[in-house]
């Protein structure tokens, strides 16, 4: 099941795509949501919370055998 593994390889994409048009000053939008995050310091809070939250998800979840 080769097609599994697309997900993260389009997530990189997606993700390497957003930080490109930031770093060129191409996408204000991008620029705008990003100097909200340097700046708020509850944003980056809630933002590591929601990522410790989705990676503790996905250690811990259990699967039935």
């Amino acid at each position: 099941m080769p097609w599994i593994r697309i997900s993260p390889y389009i997530m990189g994409i997606f993700y390497g795509l957003i930080f490109k048009s930031y770093k060129e000053g191409k996408n204000p939008l991008v620029s705008k949501i990003a100097y909200i995050i340097k700046t708020k310091v509850s944003v980056r809070i809630i933002m590591y919370l929601i990522g410790i939250t989705f990676t503790s998800t996905v250690v811990f979840m259990t699967y039935p055998l």
